[in-house]
Formats: C-alpha cells, structure tokens, sequence
C-alpha cells in the first residue's frame, strides 16, 4: 500500500508541476523527475514506521497544508502570467510542500508520545501549522480579490504601509466582519488542536523512534535553516527559496539596499559641482515644492470636471503667472515607487537606481537653498521607506504628530510655513495626505461639501478630499507670497485614484494616473527667467510622466547639474517626448494605450 501511495504522489507532483511550468529544457525535465522521487517518499515513511494505514483526521490538516504550499503560487502565477511570460518554474514549492508534511507527521506522533509535554507540544504545533496554512489562503484570496497573484507591488505597498493607514484601514472594515473574524480564528485554532490532542498512539519502537527524530532534525535543517552564503540564493533554505517567501525577501533586500542611500549621499556629493545660471531675485528667495497624494485629474474642476472641487485652482488658471499641464501622467500606481523616481535621477527612461541618484535636494543644497520637508504622510524611523531616507537628507524634516484616535488633516502643514526664515533662500517641500484612503478622513467634516458630515460616501467624500487640498494649496501659497518672497510653486501628485473602484495593489486603469501638474512662477521669475517661463509655456500641452520632476525642478532652479539631460526636461525648450515615447507602471505600460486619448 505504501508503495502504491508513493507512485500516486510521484505521478501527480510531476504531471502537475510540468503541467503549470513554461519553457523548461529536456535536462530540467530531467533533473526535476529525479529530484520528485525522494519529495514522494519522505511522506510515505512516518506513516509506513507508526504503521498508519487509515489517516486520522489530524494528519489531514498537515496533508493540507502540503498540498496548499506546493500548488498555490505556481497555480497563480501560472493563472496569472502563462500568457506573457514565456519561461517559469517553481519546482520547489513542491519539494517545500512534500516536505513539510513529512516534518508535521513526524512531529505531531513524536508528540503522541511524550506523555505530561504532549499538550504544550501539538499546541505550539497547531499554531504553527495554523500558520503555514494561512499563508497560501491569503495568496488565494488575493487572487480571488484582485485576479492576480501577489507580485513586488504587492510586497513593496505591504512592507512599506505605515501602522496608522492599517489602522485606518481596519476601521473601515465593516463591524460585523470585525466582529466574526477574531472568534472564527480561535475556532479553528481550536478544532484543529482538538484533533491534534485525538490522534492515535502508536507502539513504536526505539529504532523507529529514532527515525521519527532524524527525519525531523533533517528536515527542519533542509527547509528553514538559512545559508550563511547571503550572495548566493542557490545556497538559501528552501522554505526561503519558494515563491511567495522569495517574493518577500527580493522586496526587503531591496529596501535594504535603499536604506544605503544616506550612508552614500556624502561620498557622491563631494563630486557633485553646479551653480546657478543667474540669481533668482534681488532679495532671499522661495521655491515650493507641494507633493499630492492620490489626486486624480478627472475629478478637478479645473480640469473640467463638472464639478466645482477646485474653486481657487480653477481661477488661477486664469493667471498668466499658473500654468495647468492636462497631459501629466504618474509613473506608478504606488506612492513610494513614484517618489524614488520623480524626485532623483532614476526614471523609467534611464538606467538609474535610487540609492545611487542625486536628488533635487541634493541640487537645492548646492545652490545654497535650505531645505526644509514638511510631511503628513506617516513617520515610523530613520530606515522607514525610501522616501523617508530621501526626506531626511533636508535641512529640516518635520513630519506632522499622528494621534491614531483622531483625524490629523493636511491643514497641520500650516502650522510649520512661520517656523521658515524669510532672510535666506528656502525651499520647501509639502507632503500632503491628500486623498489618500481613507477619503473621509482627508478633510475636516465642517468642510464638508459634496458629502453629509461624517456620512461614508466614496465618491463624495472623495470629492471633498480634492476640494481640501485646492484649499491647502491656496493658503501655502499665500502665505508664501506674502511672507517668504515666493518665486515658484511647483504641485504634481504622486498618482490618482479612482474612489469607485476597490482598493488595488496591481494598475487597474489609467485612472490611478492621470494626475494634476501645475508651476507658479512670479512676475519676477519671469523677468529673471524668461527662457524657462517661455518654454512652460510652448510645452504646456506635451505630454508628462512625473519620474521627470526631477528634470523639472533642476529647470525652474535654472540649473544644469552633472549628468543632467536637458531633453528630459519640461521647461526647456527641446524637452524631447512625445505621447508615443511616454510609459507608465515602470516602463510597462505606454501611455499612448489610455483610451481616453483616442
């Protein structure tokens, strides 16, 4: 009978893990058939020593768990990507999954026998077991959810979500659903540590004992000890090596590797040698640099929205000193993906790296600028995001105090525009919340427009949201020109947001991308810069993806910075792109597909 088992698990392993593979060679065939044979047998044993014939109910959960691991994320990145990718393989998955239900059947009849310990023993197995098996039900629910399988967006927006926008997330999860889901995990927790504590003696013998303990130390070795090789992925456990963990690790290597950006910004900037082309005023001057958050275009008015959202906006569309860009396109769907770009170097038409690019805060500084970041966006640690890191690089960095009981609106930014000296040049940056999910929370309920006061209504609150940050934009810039000798003002948001659909870490329309993209520029500005003010002006139809704001910003400073590609900027008069030559999605996606262009 064992051997009969043997056979089944080898047929189906490899009919299925060829089946869902795409581009494998004849030697990789090969090598997997070969490779399957043990992954078939090592199950087999623990049941062929304790001389299990009927699985009892206990095991079942551990065979779950191996069937899950083995054939969730290839099946889903098969479902996925079959149709695009034209090479895949995630044989390991199989061997983890195999594997892993040898270990639990070898640990769970070890604790059949260990008498007074038994209880603390299948509970800390339960638990683990509990853990293992949610893993892959959160990947298939993803999928069920989003239609796709989790990918680096997914474990970037994951390992980079702040602690309150969980907290804000988890309050607009409605009650009943809070209220189910804690119990129905502590039920089953519960049914499966009753089945654990049920399963069958069985009379062993110290030799198969002996096996029992073997198996157990060489598998928890094989699957979860981690090499101390860190260069070399090949060395890496096999639990490490599966999927979805790999998925993971890839995403926090590379965070790791962007958390080096400070420690190399003071050797990069000793070679790092620009100057002005002329001065900016006749007295200390101010450039503000305001960064929105989930603001789509097609719900201001100033872009013709039938709605009136942006009332202060859409009048200074009217002055010859703003200029509105219609054609302004995010590069991403994700807030940190598109700063790492829009304010370095790196874009999607370069090669560049963010942890190896100078920033505009690196140009302001070389100019004599001081910097200063004001931030409602949330704030955990020095090693937090990129954008953090980036951020922390200014002369001052201040982010708004976050009290999780209550809403902290954009209009706390305010507060710190008197703490900025006038009798120095000063460039300021704002990040905004803007409308950020959750949208209700974007703006004080007294201003309420579109909406009931604190009625939850997506499209209305997100409205509202839009309606606050014209707002804000307003009052900065006011208090700007009246009181720090503003020169220029530059907004763009990160990316857009469409408040009908369900939130999503994948792109799901360019409705998350088309953002808004205007420039203040003061009459004396204009006077001092005409070369700049005038092609703003020629280029205020072309079209723009905002991993060149970078490029934009060195152009409203007048600057030409080392490296620096005058082409790949909007305000010189031989900025190069066209629709056709514009991507999006990290150079996925062209932007000539966004029908609306048609």
């Amino acid at each position: 009978m064992y051997v009969v088992i043997i056979v089944i698990l080898y047929v189906l392993t490899n009919g299925y893990y060829l089946f869902i593979s795409a581009g494998l060679s004849n030697k990789a065939k090969y090598l997997q058939m070969r490779r399957f044979i043990p992954c078939a047998i090592l199950p087999v044993i623990p049941l062929a020593v304790a001389n299990i014939t009927n699985l009892p109910l206990a095991l079942f959960v551990s065979v779950a768990v191996g069937v899950l691991w083995s054939i969730t994320y290839p099946t889903l990145y098969f479902a996925t990507n079959h149709k695009v990718s034209p090479e895949f393989s995630y044989h390991l998955d199989f061997v983890f999954g195999l594997y892993i239900t040898c270990l639990l059947f070898c640990l769970k009849l070890l604790g059949a026998v260990l008498g007074p310990l038994q209880t603390f023993w299948l509970f800390a197995i339960t638990l683990g077991e509990i853990i293992l098996l949610a893993i892959p039900l959160i990947e298939l629910g993803y999928y069920i959810f989003y239609g796709v399988c989790m990918d680096n967006n997914t474990m970037a927006l994951v390992q980079m979500t702040y602690f309150s926008e969980v907290v804000e997330y988890f309050n607009s999860i409605p009650l009943s659903f809070k209220i189910a889901i804690f119990p129905m995990i502590a039920i089953v927790l519960a049914i499966n540590f009753y089945l654990n504590m049920q399963l069958m003696t069985w009379n062993f013998t110290y030799f198969g004992l002996a096996i029992m303990i073997g198996l157990s130390l060489f598998l928890v070795c094989y699957l979860f000890k981690p090499s101390p090789r860190k260069s070399r992925k090949d060395f890496n456990s096999i639990w490490r090596r599966t999927g979805i963990v790999e998925l993971w690790l890839d995403e926090k290597e590379y965070l790791e590797q962007t958390a080096s950006y400070a420690s190399k910004k003071q050797e990069m900037l000793q070679s790092f040698a620009i100057k002005a082309k002329c001065k900016y005023a006749d007295k200390p001057a101010t450039f503000i640099f305001v960064i929105g958050e989930s603001e789509s275009k097609d719900y201001m008015g100033c872009y013709g929205y039938d709605k009136d959202t942006t009332p202060w906006l859409t009048e200074q569309s009217k002055n010859d000193n703003f200029i509105l860009f219609p054609h302004a396109y995010s590069c991403h769907f994700q807030t940190v993906p598109v700063l790492t770009h829009a304010l370095t170097e790196a874009s999607q038409y370069n090669n560049k790296k963010f942890f190896d690019s100078y920033s505009f805060i690196d140009v302001a500084h070389k100019l004599g600028f001081r910097v200063h970041w004001f931030s409602n966006q949330s704030y955990i640690g020095s090693a937090d995001t990129p954008v953090t890191i980036l951020a922390q690089t200014a002369d001052t960095a201040t982010w708004v105090k976050h009290d999780l009981t209550k809403q902290q609106v954009d209009g706390a930014l305010l507060d710190f525009l008197p703490t900025v000296d006038p009798n120095q040049n000063n460039f300021i940056v704002f990040h905004l919340k803007g409308s950020h999910f959750n949208f209700i929370d974007r703006y004080p309920q007294s201003f309420a427009k579109f909406s009931e006061p604190h009625k939850y209504d997506m499209v209305s609150n997100y409205l509202d949201s839009v309606r606050y940050t014209d707002h804000i934009l307003q009052q900065i810039f006011e208090y700007g020109k009246q009181h720090l000798n503003l020169q220029t003002m530059l907004y763009f948001s990160d990316h857009g947001a469409e408040p009908n659909a369900k939130r999503s870490p994948v792109f799901s329309g360019f409705s998350s991308l088309r953002i808004p993209l205007f420039v203040y520029m003061s009459d004396e500005y204009r006077r001092l810069h005409p070369h700049v003010s005038e092609a703003l002006n020629n280029n205020r139809e072309k079209f723009f993806t905002n991993d060149l704001g970078y490029e934009l910003i060195c152009g409203l400073l007048d600057v030409m910075p080392e490296c620096f590609d005058e082409k790949s900027c909007l305000a010189a008069n031989n900025y190069k792109f066209n629709l056709e030559d514009l991507f999006t999605s990290l150079g996925q996606i062209k932007i000539e597909e966004d029908k609306t262009l048609n």
